[in-house]
């Protein structure tokens, strides 16, 4: 999304989370619900991969590049190309933490740095955010 657009959005940024939550009928319980579904889906990463470098076969395939894709807004890479803009609250900052700890997002953090190139897209990320991610990835 260009500077412009997000100098434009700042000021929802209060009040865009509770009009989300209403909006998409998102509760308490709904959440962890949907918390435990995340981590069923890295458990199952996990249990397909046992342990071995590639989800299937020997090589990359498009199973890996599913996964990297799918969970690249989470991990948060240095070469993913449209890199968060934003600074997530904490509570999110903590749930991602946690999320980076479980064996399958290492796995697809290298699956995303062994086969993923710099993109011509990504342009050098706030500092903050930049720190924040990169402090995350460091006690992988």
């Amino acid at each position: 999304m260009p500077d412009k657009a997000y100098q434009t959005l700042r000021p929802l940024a209060r009040i865009f989370p509770a009009f989300y939550r209403f909006r998409h009928k998102i509760s308490d319980a709904k959440l962890e619900a949907d918390r435990a579904t995340v981590n069923t889906a890295l458990d199952r990463i996990e249990q397909e991969r046992q342990g071995r470098a590639y989800l299937v076969g020997d090589a990359f395939t498009v199973a890996h590049l599913t996964a990297a894709a799918i969970l690249s807004p989470l991990l948060q890479p240095a070469e993913i190309q449209y890199p968060l803009r934003v600074e997530l609250p904490p509570y999110l900052q903590d749930y991602r933490a946690t999320l980076l700890q479980h064996q399958a997002t290492q796995w697809a953090a290298g699956i995303y740095r062994l086969h993923r190139g710099r993109s011509a897209e990504v342009s050098r990320r706030p500092d903050r955010v930049a720190q924040q991610v990169h402090s995350n990835r460091d006690r992988m």
